[in-house]
């Protein structure tokens, strides 16, 4: 059996390898720093595992979700900004809503799927969406319309957005059901 931290980050990965192809690869030219990327990102989720278990006591849990999805949006976005020069003021053609949506899914992503069953549509939309979405804009970079491919995956992550608010939804009709059956 693979101890759930493992899958947490395996899954963190995953939902990051292809944004990160597309930005190191095709962008930078550098399979180098896409490994880097990988190995950065590793570090990232699993501290954000650590996190999750010192906060998942907060009750009600719904809001300790949607504080952690405020707080690593916020955390990824000031890397953005000031790390890595996605800044609005350094680079106006930079999607910052994308950006914030992409860093609360590297985080809670890998959270939505451990959850169980009660949580399978989501998890199944998350996933179809996630491998057609990913297949487009590489397939659209890889074709040399890279500019496009870049648009396509700025603007299509904010699509994540409603997603995380139907997770956090489930979770708290979930918690109020519980509570109101205890």
């Amino acid at each position: 059996m693979i101890p759930r931290i493992f899958k947490y980050v395996l899954i963190g990965i995953l939902f990051m390898t292809p944004g990160e192809f597309l930005i190191n690869v095709f962008v930078k030219g550098s399979l180098a720093y896409y490994f880097l990327a990988v190995l950065f990102y590793a570090l990232l989720i699993f501290i954000s595992y650590g996190l999750w278990k010192l906060t998942s006591r907060m009750r009600p849990q719904w809001l300790e979700f949607t504080l952690s999805s405020l707080l690593f949006g916020f955390l990824g976005l000031m890397g953005e900004w000031f790390i890595l020069g996605n800044a609005p003021w350094l680079n106006p053609g930079a999607v910052q809503l994308g950006m914030v949506a992409w860093w609360i899914g590297v985080f809670l992503v890998p959270r939505l799927f451990l959850e169980d069953d009660s949580y399978r549509d989501i998890k199944k939309f998350a996933l179809w969406f996630h491998v057609i979405f990913s297949l487009v804009y590489l397939i659209v970079s890889a074709l040399g319309r890279l500019a496009i491919g870049i648009v396509i995956f700025g603007y299509g992550m904010v699509v994540w957005l409603p997603l995380y608010i139907l997770y956090i939804r489930r979770k708290w009709k979930l918690s109020k059901a519980v509570s109101g059956s205890s």
